[in-house]
């Protein structure tokens, strides 16, 4: 779990004595480095954790993370992993469709519910691919730091050809399904 700076924490000495109660931002004053060990954090309710804090050279502050298991180096790799699909997680809730705030309880509503939601998220993973395939991620995202999940990037893209297109001509394009010939047709292709 990641941590601001500015909570206070006791270092743990190899004997395992508590040092001062400091800053967490001070055990690391600078980018490039890092620190980890053992820690009491909080005094008003303290924990005994492992704290891991790395200080990136492209970033503005340090990265501080508590955690049960040993700290280093692989906490920190594990928690900017668990980043990478924060903002799909945000989509399914307060950034997208709200679905803890569904008022649905029936078992059978749910479900179907769900399967609606899944097939949403699959057309918008499928709009965001195209968008990426095209190179137009640039458009809702930023280049140099990506922060909007791939179905915020697909719920975007089709408005987008909208507006750009007002008699809506290219939005066949965002069609899960196409009409040849013989029939109708899955849309895999981009």
């Amino acid at each position: 779990m990641g941590i601001a700076g500015q909570h206070t924490c006791q270092c743990r000495s190899i004997k395992g004595e508590l040092g001062a109660s400091i800053a967490v931002s001070q055990l690391v004053s600078e980018p490039g480095k890092r620190f980890r060990g053992s820690v009491r954090l909080w005094q008003s309710e303290p924990i005994d954790t492992e704290l891991s804090i790395f200080w990136d050279l492209a970033e503005e502050e340090a990265l501080c993370v508590i955690s049960d298991r040993a700290a280093g180096k692989k906490r920190i790799t594990e928690y900017r992993l668990r980043w990478r699909v924060e903002s799909t997680f945000q989509d399914g809730k307060s950034r997208g469709w709200d679905w803890e705030k569904s008022h649905v309880r029936a078992l059978d509503r749910v479900n179907r519910l769900l399967l609606v939601l899944f097939l949403l998220l699959w057309w918008l993973a499928h709009l965001a691919a195209t968008c990426i395939h095209h190179g137009k991620r640039d458009r809702y995202d930023r280049a140099d730091r990506r922060d909007k999940g791939i179905f915020r990037i697909g719920r975007l893209y089709p408005f987008d050809i909208e507006r750009r297109n007002a008699r809506g001509g290219n939005i066949q394009q965002c069609l899960l399904f196409r009409k040849e010939a013989h029939g109708w047709c899955f849309s895999l292709r981009f």
